[in-house]
């Protein structure tokens, strides 16, 4: 029965692939010297008959016959881990690719719930801007000042509305501000309400007297 193969990491194949190309290194070197280590044994072996020098020859022989086999088997490993090599990078590509799509998947979510929130920020802007309109009219005959003005709340509100609008992603389209021109809508609004508070306080202080 076939055994499932373990499947290696791009790591492991790199290492294996690294150790069989050393040991393919090892084996040509040693080769090299095979004949080397005949010549000097040769002699002693056939001629003085030694022991030592006769058991490096056939050992020698023994390595120069299957050195071809060997080293041929270590070029058929190496393209095996090569070709392993090119599937580990492969499959972890693919793992990749879909941790980065359900990550663009999220994003994508986030994308439109961003432009469904823009359009809900600009709807209670337009909101408010109409409800104020009307709310100045009776701010004025409450109090019975002209203040803040119509004029002073479009020139001053605009610039809070450009102050905001200046820290989007399109403010190039728009008419750069000092800083000195900058205004918030809560300071604004925070100044005017406390000048007509301190004209409307003196009067119910007034009455309670």
């Amino acid at each position: 029965m076939k055994t499932k193969e373990k499947r290696q990491s791009v790591g492991d194949c790199e290492e294996t692939l690294r150790a069989l190309e050393i040991k393919r290194e090892q084996l040509i070197q040693r080769g090299e010297k095979l004949p080397q280590l005949r010549r000097e044994a040769s002699y002693a072996a056939h001629v003085e008959k030694d022991v030592k020098s006769r058991h490096t020859l056939d050992k020698v022989a023994h390595e120069a016959a299957t050195h071809g086999s060997e080293l041929e088997s270590l070029d058929d490993a190496i393209a095996c881990a090569k070709n392993r090599l090119l599937v580990a990078k492969a499959m972890e590509g693919e793992v990749a690719a879909r941790a980065k799509a359900k990550e663009a998947i999220e994003v994508v979510a986030h994308f439109k719930k961003l432009g469904r929130d823009l359009d809900e920020a600009l709807r209670l802007v337009a909101e408010r801007g109409q409800e104020l309109e009307a709310l100045l009219s009776k701010l004025h005959t409450t109090t019975g000042a002209n203040f803040p003005t119509r004029d002073q709340l479009d020139a001053l509100g605009f610039s809070a509305l450009m102050t905001a609008v200046l820290q989007t992603p399109w403010a190039k389209r728009f008419r750069p501000m000092q800083p000195s021109q900058r205004r918030h809508f809560r300071d604004l609004f925070d100044g005017w309400a406390t000048v007509l508070d301190n004209r409307i306080k003196p009067l119910l202080e007034d009455e309670a007297a």
